[in-house]
């Protein structure tokens, strides 16, 4: 991500996985302590950290606004019956961003708050693909590898049957 679009000053923490499947970032819990307007955490409830970091944000710094960055993935997993998972979810007190629609929708069946829930969608940096693509040039790599000239079909993303794909 390109941090200068950001005002003021940007810390990016880096993720440590352990047994079972937790993980730890180191520098979460001391950026509590510094004067930053918004925060943006991993909306993973196996992120150590992140719990401790929104219990205690909760306490010390209510009027600070933290918000959880959710991949489909993990909102399937949240949207399980359970009480524990919920109460994670609800710990942001600047809502969740959502990177699809269909997460969000996922989460409002759910009875999470509507107003707190930001999708923000996956993307490219579509102005450096434009420039990647212009600078393209055609070369004989595939007819040598592949033996023919038979067209080739490049796809960046997943395949699954919610995008009937």
């Amino acid at each position: 991500m390109d941090y200068s679009f950001l005002r003021g000053n940007v810390t990016e923490t880096h993720t440590r996985k352990f047994l079972g499947g937790w993980s730890w970032q180191p520098k979460v819990i001391s950026l509590l302590f510094k004067e930053y307007d918004r925060y943006i955490l991993l909306g993973d409830t196996h992120a150590l950290s992140t719990w401790i970091f929104c219990i205690l944000a909760r306490i010390f710094k209510s009027h600070k606004k933290y918000i959880f960055g959710l991949m489909v993935g993990m909102v399937k997993k949240i949207v399980l019956k359970n009480f524990l998972k919920y109460f994670f979810m609800n710990l942001p007190n600047g809502g969740v961003f959502c990177y699809g629609n269909y997460a969000r929708e996922l989460m409002i069946n759910e009875g999470f708050d509507p107003e707190k829930l930001y999708t923000i969608h996956n993307s490219l940096a579509y102005d450096q693909q434009i420039k990647v693509r212009e600078e393209l040039k055609e070369t004989s790599l595939y007819k040598v590898h592949f033996g023919n000239n038979n067209k080739n079909l490049f796809f960046v993303g997943r395949l699954t049957p919610i995008k009937k794909a």
